[in-house]
């Protein structure tokens, strides 16, 4: 019979055993790993340490493509004193010697690149750089005023058309300063100007060069630009492992944690910018820890990313998603749970500004709670297919869209997701709250989503419901909205979910149609507090009218059974925030507001 206290008499063996070691980019991999001998390179040290071991590295900058060989290790930097980030992974290297190519067309320039890059950056902001499969096109001579676009592609073509119709990379650099995009995402902005989001410059790869665009008579001698590839850290079927107090720039994937033995691992208080993933959890990881972290793309215009600047955000987004990519697909995220396993977490992150917060795909468990979202210019949280998700307590501000219930066409799986405690804000004009339009095959495919003690603030959208109810082929879908306060401009054009509204749902002030929300579904409320962090007032209207959802009951009909987050929650509709989040969303105010100014002042 095995001994129960074995794992017990062994701890503190192991924890007699652990030492600390250290890198320094001027110490030597030979070197004794000791603060005063100090190993060179962290991947270098990965494969000497053993479990329980820490690797602490000093102050400077270090090659990314760290691989954890050990369970149980702990990777951390050097923070200064007030919290600055000391230690830096970047495996980006600095371009020089770049070639004028006249015969491309004016401004362009070209350096020697074997490989392609996961990214390029400018003075530490990432810039666009073009797909591969647009670069790849053969070059034509095109010189129009405004580049057309059906749908979302460039040219001339419709939906099917898009890649052959794109325009190449190379002609799409050519293009004269003040060429238009036109696009139906625009509506009724019309054209608007690429270059002007761009920052005046943008790069691409084909065949062994990189090329370079810079309006203005700019030269590249003026700024200091990098590309990278690969990922900062590859944490592969290992376990334990702790990665904290990182900065990390300049790679294609910030971190990776992937394969079925890969649990328990915690990324926390890292600082991570550039490439198309901050962080990615895939291959059947599960347990994992994203804590305390701030994730952002760290792009060259940082302001045109928000809701705020609608026109320019909408231009960001298909750039990202349709021509920088030059395929169907979002090139950017800064959290991924990709066919993870179950117990994955995150909690406590700021992510800002890029094109998608966090998504999950075909994910066994995935929960993500108290963050704060702000200023993605496509969706700041998405819950897909196929996965299950609990989504509690995050602050979602100034995204092109909030959340979305995203249903790819080919996925037959269902998903099943808790919603609640979120507030949902834009500061002035509008977004699209809670979206769930996308045409799908599988109308039949169970949805098993609750939404539930949200506060959504502003905005003129809450969810596209005739495009999901044709989707859906006019079955409304088991999606139950209960106990949610909205506090919305008077003046909108209220569009009410086609889906099941349960209960218990309050509005403060006038909507504009409320029989289309149901009157038997909602009721006024006076509120209290200052936005984003509003509640209902304890008044008598609110008696009777919510839904206890700690234990099952039954409401006009439908079964509700007992719900995630509920014990000793408000029987008030909207969210229960942590008090904590206050602090947080003021953080990602400075963090927002520190990006633009460092825009400006380069």
């Amino acid at each position: 019979m095995k001994n129960p206290l074995a794992g017990l008499l062994l701890s503190p063996v192991l924890l007699l055993s652990a030492a600390e070691y250290f890198c320094s980019p001027s110490g030597s991999d030979s070197a004794a790993g000791t603060k005063n001998a100090p190993w060179k390179t962290p991947a270098a040290a990965a494969a000497k340490v053993k479990s329980g071991d820490v690797i602490t590295l000093l102050p400077g900058i270090y090659p990314g493509d760290i691989v954890m060989k050990t369970d149980g290790v702990t990777l951390r930097g050097t923070r200064g004193k007030d919290g600055e980030y000391l230690s830096l992974i970047d495996s980006g290297k600095e371009l020089k010697n770049w070639q004028p190519e006249p015969e491309i067309g004016e401004e362009i320039w070209s350096v020697p690149m074997r490989k392609e890059p996961g990214c390029v950056t400018v003075n530490g902001r990432q810039i666009i750089l073009l797909g591969r499969r647009l670069m790849s096109l053969k070059p034509q001579k095109m010189r129009p005023e405004k580049v057309l676009g059906k749908h979302y592609s460039f040219g001339s073509g419709g939906k099917k058309q898009r890649t052959k119709n794109m325009l190449p990379g190379l002609d799409l650099m050519a293009l004269p300063k003040g060429t238009h995009i036109v696009s139906g995402q625009f509506g009724s902005v019309g054209s608007l100007d690429l270059w002007t989001i761009s920052g005046g410059m943008m790069s691409g790869w084909r065949e062994g060069k990189l090329y370079l665009r810079l309006l203005d008579g700019r030269k590249p001698s003026e700024f200091t630009f990098r590309a990278g590839s690969g990922r900062g850290i590859v944490i592969k079927d290992i376990s334990g492992t702790c990665i904290e107090d990182l900065k990390i720039n300049t790679v294609k994937i910030g971190i990776e944690i992937s394969g079925k033995k890969a649990k328990d691992n915690i990324v926390r208080r890292c600082r991570i910018e550039h490439g198309i993933k901050r962080i990615l959890v895939t291959d059947g990881a599960s347990d994992n820890k994203i804590l305390d972290n701030i994730l952002s793309l760290g792009f060259v215009c940082p302001k045109y990313f928000s809701s705020v600047n609608w026109k320019y955000n909408r231009l960001v987004y298909i750039t990202f998603k349709y021509l920088v990519s030059n395929r169907q697909v979002s090139e950017d995220h800064s959290l991924v749970f990709d066919n993870s396993g179950p117990g994955n977490l995150a909690e406590g992150n700021v992510v800002y500004q890029g094109l998608c917060g966090t998504e999950a795909n075909f994910s066994q468990g995935v929960t993500v709670r108290n963050n704060v979202f702000r200023e993605l210019s496509s969706v700041g949280i998405v819950c897909c297919k196929g996965s299950k998700m609990e989504i509690a307590g995050n602050v979602m501000i100034n995204n092109g869209i909030n959340l979305r219930l995203h249903s790819f066409r080919w996925v037959p799986q269902g998903r099943t997701a808790y919603i609640h405690d979120n507030i949902l804000y834009y500061t002035e004009g509008w977004g699209m709250q809670l979206f769930t339009l996308c045409t799908t095959a599988h109308p039949e495919a169970p949805e098993d989503v609750w939404f539930y003690h949200n506060t959504l603030v502003n905005s003129n959208y809450f969810m596209n419901a005739s495009s999901f109810l044709r989707n859906y082929k006019d079955v409304p879908q088991p999606i139950s909205i209960v106990n949610n306060l909205l506090v919305l401009d008077p003046n909108w054009k209220f569009k009410a979910p086609a889906l099941r509204l349960v209960a218990g749902n309050a509005s403060s002030g006038e909507c504009s149609a409320p029989d289309k929300w149901g009157k038997a579904n909602a009721f006024k409320v006076p509120v209290e507090g200052e936005k984003p962090f509003l509640k209902a007032k304890d008044v008598p209207e609110t008696k009777g009218k919510t839904v206890a959802l700690q234990n099952p009951s039954e409401v006009q009909g439908v079964s509700i059974p007992a719900l995630p987050g509920m014990k000793d929650h408000s029987p008030l509709p909207g969210a229960q925030w942590d008090p904590k989040m206050v602090e947080l969303v003021s953080r990602s105010n400075e963090l927002s507001v520190q990006a633009i100014d460092a825009m400006k002042s380069k």
